[in-house]
C-alpha cells in the first residue's frame, strides 16, 4: 500500500506537469494552468495568474469552466536521520539506533475545485500515507489518514465559511503549510500542546484592507473518533491578527496576533505528548492520561519580515481544570529565524496572515542558483507541573534549505535536544536530511 501511495503521488505530481505543457501548446481544451499555493484557500482565489513555465515545472491542473472545476496534486517527502545520544538519553527514551536511516514520511493525494458560477462553493480533500502527522491528538495507529475534507462557501457577507475536517483558526505555526516551514518540522511547543486538525465549522474574514484578519470555529471530532457527539469534547477557537506596519514596496512588515481555544470535557482524560521534531522516534515529552474537566489554550504570536530576513515567535499556554492533579498549566515558546542568502523575500498571505511559499527567482535548471536559505530555531516546552511529570525540553536547531525550483526542496538540519524528565537530564543530537516534492 505504501508503494501504491508513492506511485499515485508521483503520477499526480509529474503527470499534471506533462498535461500542463500540453495545455500551453493548445493540445488540451477548456483547461487553465494555475500555480497551486500552500493551501486550498490560496489555490481557489477567483483571480489567478499563469506562472512562467521556466520557473514552475510541477503544476497542479485545473480543468473546467466558470460553473465547475477540478484540480489534482500530490506531496512526497523522504527523510533521513542520524542520532547521537548520551547514556541518560538512552535511559529516558531508549536506544535510537534503530531509527537511523531513511524513510518515507509523506505521500499525499490532493483534489479540489469549485462548483457554481463565481465560485459559490469550493471543495478540498487531502488523503495519504500517515508517516509523520504531529499533534497531541495524533495516535498514528492508521497507516493512511484523511487530513482534510472541506466544503467552503467563500462569498458569504459575513466571510468565508468552511465545513468538514480542517485546521482550526488557531496560531501561526499550526496553520502554516508544513512543507514550507523554515525548518523541516513544526516546533515542539506547537506539536505538544495543539491539535493538528479538527472536525467542525470555521468562519474567517479580513478587515481594514487586509491589515487585520479574524477567524472563529466550533469543533467536535465525533465522526473521526467514531463516537457520539455528546460523548466527544467540543472546542471553540479563535484567532485575530493585525499588521502593525506593512511597507509592500520595501517588503517590510510586522504582524502580531493572538488565539484562544476553550473546551469543557466530556471525555475522561487528555494527554499531551511530542517528539523532538524528527521522523519516527519515540515521544520525548508525554504527560500520560490526565483527568480533566476542561481546558483553556492561549497563544500570542509575532512575525517580522524585512526583505530576505524573517523572524517568527509564538508562545502557547494551556491551563487544565483538573483539581486532582493540581490544575496544572503547561507552556512552550519558540523563535524561528530565516535568511534567504540568494535575496528572495518570502511572500505574505494577507488573507490568512501567514508566510507564503518560498519563490526562487533564478531557476537552477536554467543556469541559476535556485533559492538558498539558512534557518535557526530555539524552543522550550515544559510539561512538568504540579503532579504531572511530562518532561521539560529545550532545543536548538540550525539548517539549510535549497529550492532548485519552486516545487522541490532539499534540506539539512542539525539539532540538539536537552530533556529533563523522571529526575534525569539528557542530551540528544540529530542530523536530519529531507527532500520534499510538491505541486501544492
Amino acid at each position: 500500500m505504501k508503494a501504491l501511495a508513492i506511485a499515485l503521488c508521483i503520477f499526480l505530481i509529474t503527470g499534471s506537469s506533462v498535461l500542463a505543457h500540453s495545455i500551453e501548446k493548445g493540445e488540451v481544451a477548456d483547461c487553465v494552468l494555475l500555480d497551486a499555493e500552500e493551501h486550498f484557500e490560496e489555490i481557489t482565489q477567483a483571480t489567478r495568474e499563469v506562472e512562467d513555465p521556466d520557473h514552475m515545472p510541477l503544476r497542479a491542473l485545473e480543468t473546467g469552466n466558470d460553473k465547475a472545476s477540478i484540480y489534482v496534486g500530490g506531496i512526497i517527502s523522504v527523510d533521513g536521520l542520524d542520532t547521537v545520544q548520551d547514556d541518560e538519553s538512552k535511559q529516558q527514551v531508549g536506544d535510537l539506533t534503530e531509527f537511523r536511516g531513511g524513510d518515507l514520511t509523506a505521500a499525499r493525494f490532493v483534489i479540489g475545485g469549485h462548483l457554481g458560477q463565481e465560485r459559490q462553493v469550493e471543495y478540498f480533500m487531502d488523503w495519504g500515507y500517515n508517516g509523520f502527522e504531529q499533534g497531541f491528538d495524533i495516535v498514528n495507529d492508521d497507516e493512511y489518514t484523511l487530513y482534510n475534507l472541506e466544503v467552503t462557501f467563500p462569498k458569504l457577507r459575513i466571510g468565508k465559511m468552511t465545513f468538514g475536517r480542517m485546521k482550526a483558526p488557531w496560531g501561526l505555526s499550526r496553520n502554516w503549510g508544513g512543507a514550507y516551514l523554515p525548518t523541516a518540522v513544526r516546533q515542539a511547543p506547537v506539536n505538544a500542546l495543539t491539535k493538528s486538525r479538527d472536525d467542525g465549522v470555521r468562519l474567517t474574514n479580513t478587515a481594514f484592507d487586509k491589515r487585520m484578519t479574524w477567524g472563529v470555529g466550533v469543533f467536535n471530532d465525533w465522526l473521526t473518533k467514531g463516537t457520539s457527539r455528546s460523548d466527544t469534547n467540543t472546542y471553540v477557537t479563535g484567532r485575530v491578527t493585525g499588521l502593525v506596519f506593512d511597507d509592500q514596496e520595501d517588503e517590510h512588515l510586522l504582524q502580531v496576533g493572538m488565539g484562544i481555544r476553550l473546551a469543557d470535557f466530556v471525555e475522561d482524560t487528555i494527554r499531551f505528548k511530542a517528539g523532538p521534531g524528527v521522523p519516527s522516534v519515540p515521544k520525548f515529552l508525554d504527560t500520560g492520561d490526565m483527568p480533566a474537566d476542561g481546558a483553556r489554550w492561549l497563544t500570542g504570536e509575532i512575525a517580522w519580515r524585512k526583505r530576505n530576513f524573517m523572524v517568527n515567535a509564538e508562545h502557547v499556554r494551556t491551563e487544565l481544570d483538573s483539581p486532582t492533579i493540581g490544575d496544572p498549566t503547561f507552556s512552550g515558546t519558540y523563535v524561528w529565524f530565516e535568511w534567504a542568502a540568494t535575496g528572495e523575500a518570502r511572500p505574505w498571505n494577507r488573507d490568512n496572515a501567514l508566510p507564503g511559499r518560498p519563490q526562487p527567482s533564478r531557476d537552477f535548471t536554467k543556469g541559476g542558483k535556485g533559492l538558498w536559505s539558512f534557518s535557526f530555531a530555539i524552543n522550550d516546552t515544559n510539561l512538568n507541573e504540579g503532579l504531572v511529570n511530562g518532561g521539560d525540553m529545550q532545543q536548538a536547531m540550525i539548517g539549510v534549505n535549497w529550492y532548485p525550483q519552486k516545487s522541490y526542496r532539499w534540506g539539512l538540519a542539525y539539532g540538539r535536544t536537552w530533556l529533563d524528565r523522571d529526575g534525569i537530564d539528557s542530551t540528544t543530537d540529530f542530523l536530519h536530511l529531507f527532500i520534499h516534492v510538491s505541486n501544492l
